[in-house]
């Protein structure tokens, strides 16, 4: 992109522990922007991995690249730490392990220009290997939301999910805003905060987040309790829809039944069975399921799931796998 005058300092926060193997790919894809009047946080909490000297060494050679050294805290508190920090007038937040194409910048910015949006918004493209970050024109188009459409079609993920990433804001959007220290899944419990904030959100279909799924696996660990914020956020994002929002109330309680598959799927992966964990999201299932089966905006695939749920819980995560499985095979999953 032509730099001018008129082009504003951009600010990009990224999270920083321990990601040293994949920290270099991403941060040399952010340096290669073709928008370039950056300023660049990379927030380190309390890494130990060798990950600290390799924002030292960007830092060294790229004055856009600022470094921050802090106490490890989560994610929460590396992103607030970020904000606090920023002076852009636009932000974006991307994640260590991932990686962005060369006009991600640009075409938020672009997207919050050309319609004078306060929030744009890209195309995620989920990939389980490198090879896959790539992008493709053929089919992209551009879409304006207001405040409760964009919500809705965040809550329903439909192309636009609650990820902090891939996203382009207002810097001033977050004042009064935090993330949860402490808590995980944090943008479950942020993301709709900051869209309730704007008037107008941008949507480009083209997919230049690379969100890549590193290989692993949790089997036989025993399932971790705080994963149940998931459930918490998203049950305070239903109360908030409810009293703000009232005609999108459905999305919200779409989300809050997706968030509790989800953990369902989490814990069947995990031994020993967590049988008070899986009860309560399984209330949440049985509570909500006929709504979502009877709504015609909930997804397909949320709604067979809620089908399913009828033979048990343990199907639910079955059929899961399967289709986990199956993107993994192919190698890239739609958002």
């Amino acid at each position: 992109m032509k730099q001018t005058e008129t082009n504003p300092l951009i600010s990009i926060v990224l999270p920083i522990y321990n990601v040293g193997e994949y920290l270099s790919k991403c941060l040399d894809s952010i340096a290669s922007q073709t928008y370039s009047n950056l300023e660049i946080l990379l927030i380190d909490d309390g890494s130990t991995d060798g990950s600290s000297e390799i924002c030292e060494r960007y830092r060294a050679k790229d004055k856009r690249f600022k470094v921050i050294h802090k106490d490890n805290a989560g994610v929460s508190s590396a992103r607030n730490c970020g904000i606090r920090a920023m002076t852009g007038k636009y932000m974006t937040f991307i994640d260590p392990d991932d990686m962005v194409a060369v006009d991600y910048v640009e075409t938020l910015y672009r997207s919050i220009e050309e319609n004078h949006a306060q929030i744009s918004i890209c195309g995620v493209k989920t990939v389980f290997s490198e090879k896959f970050c790539t992008t493709d024109t053929s089919s992209r188009r551009c879409e304006v939301f207001t405040t409760e459409q964009a919500i809705e079609k965040m809550l329903y993920q439909d192309e636009i999910d609650v990820n902090a990433w891939g996203k382009m804001y207002l810097s001033t959007l977050f004042e009064g805003i935090e993330y949860p220290v402490g808590k995980i899944n944090e943008d479950t419990a942020v993301t709709y905060k900051v869209f309730s904030k704007a008037s107008v959100i941008s949507f480009d279909s083209y997919r230049c987040y690379f969100y890549v799924q590193r290989p692993g696996s949790i089997m036989h660990q025993s399932f971790a309790e705080r994963k149940m914020s998931l459930v918490e956020f998203s049950e305070e994002c239903l109360r908030y829809i409810e009293i703000n929002f009232p005609n999108i109330r459905n999305a919200a309680v779409c989300k809050h039944v997706t968030d509790s598959f989800v953990l369902i799927c989490k814990i069947y992966e995990c031994t020993p069975l967590n049988r008070k964990c899986l009860d309560k999201c399984w209330e949440i299932t049985k509570k909500y399921r006929l709504s979502v089966i009877r709504d015609p905006k909930a997804r397909n695939k949320t709604k067979i799931a809620c089908l399913v749920s009828y033979f048990g819980p343990r199907l639910v995560a079955f059929v899961k796998g399967l289709n986990a499985h199956m993107d993994e095979k192919r190698g890239v999953r739609k958002i």
